[in-house]
């Protein structure tokens, strides 16, 4: 077999035989046009995301992974009006049920796969090789999720990474031909036959979907000619590296059907892929894909089956927390610290057990408490082991293994009083109300604040009577309810005050800087608006709020189809949000409603 560079060139120049095709012009061109599906236009910068909660003003500039800002200016609500009030319901209201009888496509940009999705895809290729590690850039985060595809237009160090990671998997491909491919030819007659028997196998599960025959005769025809010039291994790799770095691999492209009535119905095949990437980050399986051929996929009915079949996949699980990782920002508990002067008992190993915790409550809750809402937001129970028992005021285990246990209910309520997540979203010193304030109202209510005028100072607010001590919430008081702060934190603040009893560990206290606390607080501008007394009444609040459960709903939905908040149709949201709700508030009837929707199975005739 020859060099690497031998067969990168061959790939870029000799890929569709007589035609010349240049393989890195066809990739660039895919990422070109991601590009204009992401903004609406080749050229155009604005990437327009949700507000972070990284400081403690509303709505400080999101960064992309490279640092760079991002403009979170022209942010907008569902409606698709600008989210300027942050005291005013953006979730979708539920429509009157005559006003919903015809539910519109939801938007379908050419969707590339994320990081984490090639990777699985890549594996799933070709089980039982070990491959090196596959490294690619971070993907952009985008109103919370990083597989928006807003965030998707390509970099070239993006499309360099491709190329790498095709060359050394068509390497290890190469090298372990005689596992992987159906036949072993062991004279050069044999070669050709043997080449196209496994182009005619290998090749549609890379693409996700039966070659055409124009598309067949090509890579056949790229095989025959490089095993002229170099030899049969060399060939395989070469066309390896071809199809894992073809947009038919890298893209979700959909074209569905005859458009009718202002949308196509998708494919049997699109849609295996739609539901096997939502539900297990990576290609279709077999029995997908065979559901995809006879037609099983073409009906409501047939697509609802197979979604529940996926979600019963041990797959299933992995996917689902790698959603709730991003809608709850559990990165905000990655590599946590804390005043060693305030919480001295407080290291790493502290850290990791918070988060752990975090993720496992919520898995629970999800997968072994029936998928309640109610839980998700109610049940005191937490996970701890001797790290962190003392946090949540239990006696400690015994075990550095996190076991459920239940905690005082009095102070503890569901994932808002996790300790992990209430130390994420606090500093090193302090509690920080504003962040956990912009947290709830961002991911529970989708309702982020605009950001923070331009040269804020974003450092908590200093005691100016230092003769007098002052509790946290006493010095943000100082300045949020003056002048031109007041707008915004008034909501911010009416949510973020009512988590005072927590300090910066997540542990309860009654005291903050020897003063009483005072957790009392307030929600405007929602269907659970009223005033409330510390979180654990907060979260009884939001568990009757239809607003949630749409929210909830509506942060599914963008997950499942990747598109952002000003995508999503109201009636849609409704309908799904009505299924989850009829099924005892369960979770997991978001994902089959959503899949099951005229949305999730159609796309525009016109996709902006």
């Amino acid at each position: 077999m020859r060099g690497t560079v031998s067969i990168q060139s061959n790939v870029q120049t000799r890929l569709g035989g007589t035609r010349g095709t240049n393989l890195g012009w066809i990739v660039v061109v895919a990422l070109a046009l991601a590009a204009m599906a992401c903004s609406g236009s080749i050229g155009d910068p604005q990437v327009e995301v949700s507000p972070s909660v990284d400081s403690d003003l509303p709505g400080s500039t999101s960064h992309s992974p490279n640092g760079a800002p991002v403009n979170s200016a022209n942010s907008k609500s569902p409606n698709g009006s600008p989210n300027t009030d942050p005291t005013s319901p953006t979730s979708p209201n539920t429509p009157a049920d005559a006003a919903c009888s015809a539910q519109a496509a939801a938007p379908a940009p050419l969707a590339r796969l994320t990081s984490l999705e090639y990777r699985n895809t890549v594996a799933d290729l070709f089980p039982g090789l070990t491959l090196p590690e596959l490294t690619l850039p971070a993907d952009n985060v985008v109103e919370g999720f990083d597989n928006n595809s807003n965030g998707q237009t390509a970099s070239p160090a993006l499309i360099e990474a491709y190329g790498a990671d095709a060359r050394v998997v068509a390497d290890a491909v190469v090298a372990n031909r005689t596992k992987l491919l159906p036949c072993n030819p062991t004279a050069a007659a044999q070669e050709a036959a043997c080449g196209d028997q496994w182009i005619s196998a290998f090749v549609p599960r890379v693409y996700r979907r039966p070659l055409s025959a124009e598309e067949k005769s090509r890579l056949v025809t790229f095989f025959e000619a490089s095993r002229a010039s170099y030899d049969f291994p060399t060939a395989v790799g070469l066309v390896v590296q071809a199809v894992l770095q073809a947009p038919q691999f890298l893209y979700r492209v959909e074209v569905g059907g005859t458009p009718k009535n202002g949308s196509a119905a998708l494919s049997g095949y699109e849609l295996a892929s739609r539901l096997s990437y939502f539900f297990w980050d990576t290609m279709p399986d077999g029995e997908l894909l065979d559901a995809a051929a006879s037609g099983e996929l073409d009906t409501q009915a047939g697509v609802a089956m197979h979604a529940r079949r996926l979600l019963a996949d041990p797959r299933a699980r992995v996917a689902v927390a790698t959603f709730h990782r991003q809608w709850l920002r559990f990165d905000k508990m990655d590599a946590m610290q804390k005043s060693p002067t305030l919480f001295p008992s407080f290291n790493s190993q502290v850290a990791d057990s918070l988060r752990e915790s975090a993720e496992k409550f919520v898995d629970h809750v999800f997968w072994d408490m029936g998928g309640s809402l109610d839980a998700l937001l109610m049940d005191n129970g937490a996970y701890v082991n001797d790290d962190i028992a003392g946090i949540y005021g239990l006696p400690k285990t015994g075990s550095s293994a996190l076991e459920w246990r239940e905690t005082d209910a009095t102070r503890r309520s569901g994932i808002l009083t996790q300790a992990g997540l209430l130390a994420g979203f606090a500093h090193e010193t302090t509690d920080s109300p504003v962040l956990r304030g912009v947290f709830v109202m961002d991911r529970f209510f989708c309702s982020p604040p605009p950001p923070p005028p331009a040269n804020i100072n974003l450092a908590l607010p200093e005691n100016t009577n230092s003769a007098m001590p002052m509790t946290t919430r006493d010095r943000f008081a100082q300045t949020h309810e003056q002048g031109t702060c007041a707008t915004c934190h008034h909501a911010i603040d009416g949510f973020g005050f009512g988590f005072s009893h927590y300090d910066a560990v997540g542990g309860w206290r009654e005291t903050d800087n020897g003063l009483p606390v005072n957790a009392t607080g307030w929600v405007t501008g929602t269907d659970a608006a009223g005033d409330f007394d510390g979180a654990v009444q907060l979260g009884q609040k939001m568990a009757e709020s239809t607003q949630v459960s749409q929210c909830v709903t509506e942060q599914w939905f963008r997950y499942a189809l990747g598109v952002g908040s000003s995508d999503m149709d109201s009636c849609t949201v409704a309908q799904v949000t009505k299924a989850m709700t009829n099924s005892q508030g369960d979770m997991r009837e978001i994902l089959i409603a959503t899949v099951s929707s005229d949305a999730f199975r159609h796309r525009p005739e016109v996709t902006p």
